[in-house]
């Protein structure tokens, strides 16, 4: 796949099918539309094209929204670039750009980008207001077939909005089962307190680096660490993730704390990539550090006992 950050001297020579979108998290709805665009693209001897944006339309059309988004864009263009299209086009999407009609749009940007076929996602939409390309366009709109997967027994449709409700009520299982892989975010090791070392559970506490990412409720979860720009053997690491404010140390700050399993060394000023498995439990208030301490040991053996589908 070639990426392309668009301007005004793009020029693509072959004639395209596109796919147009925010392609936030990159999850299975969105691979089913990829897949039928490269279908579509071999039906019609075309190239295959993604049109994505650097920055989620929202912040621009509406300016007091704070994204909580599934994916950075470092983190969607890498995942994009694995599907096998011939172009990645990432769209500059500014206020000029969200004043266009469907028509105005296909006109100035789709026209240069030699789009024959554009194949909409079944609730997606390009243009100011959700206008859609009228009958005087030259181009060919299809609109794609969704994908329905079955949770616990009921047909959930995959979308970007459902994986965010579900992550913010803490089902990182489901959430990954839409995703086709663990949901993730990153973060910079940093200074603590020790309280967690004094306890027999050493906690690396980490600065999440991407603050438009999603970050769970609160809560402790199975997860597997991966330390970056690590050169040991091994980086790949289980453990468990408390996110919350230590009621039981009447603490007010939300922290994001890791004991990782079998692991020894200094992580401090490290970035690690946290992937979740599961949600172990709330997080609450104990009366004792000891009962907590009995509580964090179930804890360690649950999340030993998970398995991440990485």
């Amino acid at each position: 796949m070639e990426t392309i950050f668009f301007d005004k001297q793009t020029k693509i020579d072959a004639p395209v099918v596109a796919s147009i979108g925010f392609f936030d998290g990159v999850h299975k709805g969105h691979q089913y539309v990829i897949q039928q665009l490269q279908n579509t693209a071999k039906r019609k001897n075309c190239s295959s094209m993604i049109i994505t944006f650097d920055r989620h339309p929202r912040q621009v059309v509406a300016t007091d929204y704070t994204p909580e988004l599934l994916t950075t864009t470092e983190e969607r263009l890498s995942l994009l670039q694995n599907k096998k299209v011939d172009y990645c086009v990432v769209l500059p999407f500014t206020t000029e750009m969200a004043k266009l009609t469907a028509d105005k749009f296909a006109e100035t940007i789709l026209k240069q980008l030699n789009v024959k076929t554009i194949l909409m996602g079944y609730d997606n939409r390009f243009g100011a207001r959700g206008t859609q390309l009228t009958q005087n366009s030259t181009i060919e709109t299809i609109i794609a077939t969704p994908m329905d997967i079955n949770i616990d027994n009921e047909k959930v449709r995959v979308s970007s909005s459902v994986i965010r409700r579900i992550i913010a009520q803490g089902k990182m299982e489901q959430a990954s089962t839409m995703l086709g892989r663990p949901y993730t975010i990153k973060g910079t090791v940093i200074e603590g307190d020790g309280r967690g070392r004094l306890m027999g559970f050493p906690t690396a506490n980490i600065n999440p680096i991407d603050k438009q990412k999603l970050i769970p409720p609160p809560g402790v979860y199975a997860v597997e660490v991966k330390i970056i720009d690590t050169y040991t053997t091994t980086n790949h690491y289980k453990g468990m993730m408390n996110i919350g404010t230590r009621p039981t140390f009447n603490g007010t700050t939300t922290t994001y704390e890791i004991n990782i399993f079998d692991f020894e060394g200094n992580l401090y000023g490290k970035q690690l990539e946290v992937a979740f498995d599961m949600k172990l439990r709330d997080e609450r208030h104990f009366q004792t550090t000891e009962e907590l301490v009995n509580q964090l040991h179930d804890d360690r053996r649950k999340a030993k006992n998970s398995s991440l589908r990485l």
